[in-house]
């Protein structure tokens, strides 16, 4: 299977709202990028910074999960560090399913917004509509309505055509 991982970390240290599971995910710390005065008592107190969660997505499943860096060995210290601040971390992986065409439409949107970055995998062509409205549903305007009312005429006008022409071939 092939895997597409991104790695939130925008320029200004942000998070990012994954809409299709409806959550923030946690962007780097990275301390190098703060222009203020108190930047360099960020850099004392958590050294090169922090991971950002990564997104991690299976295309050939549908299935994906928000991966957590901070459970890795490599970052022990750091972890032991943010508990003892009285911070919790989520789970090491918390698993989602979303259909392809969504999924990949905003991964493609947090990288080429550049507030995460490709770490594995391509992001692939998907055919399908994305689901881009999860908060609310969208009425149709107007002019869909009166289009979708002329389409159901045309239909009913071609049914009684089809019906006077099997009445006009009994006669």
């Amino acid at each position: 299977m092939k895997t597409v991982a991104v790695e939130i970390a925008g320029p200004r240290n942000q998070c990012v709202y994954f809409a299709p599971l409806r959550m923030r995910i946690r962007g780097a710390l990275d301390v190098r990028k703060i222009a203020e005065p108190n930047g360099m008592k960020l850099h004392q107190e958590w050294g090169e910074g922090i991971p950002g969660q990564r997104i991690e997505y299976y295309p050939e499943s549908g299935e994906g999960a928000i991966i957590e860096p901070l459970h890795d060995a490599e970052f022990a210290a750091l972890r032991e560090k943010i508990e003892a601040k009285g911070f919790k971390l989520p789970d090491q992986r918390q698993p989602f399913k979303c259909d392809v065409a969504t999924a990949i439409h905003h991964l493609r949107a947090i990288v080429e917004g550049g507030a995460g970055r490709l770490v594995a995998g391509d992001l692939p062509e998907v055919e399908g509509t994305p689901e881009t409205r999860f908060h609310s549903s969208q009425r149709p305007g107007p002019m869909d309505r009166l289009a979708a009312a002329l389409e159901r005429q045309a239909e009913l006008q071609e049914k009684t055509l089809e019906a006077l022409l099997k009445l006009a071939a009994k006669k």
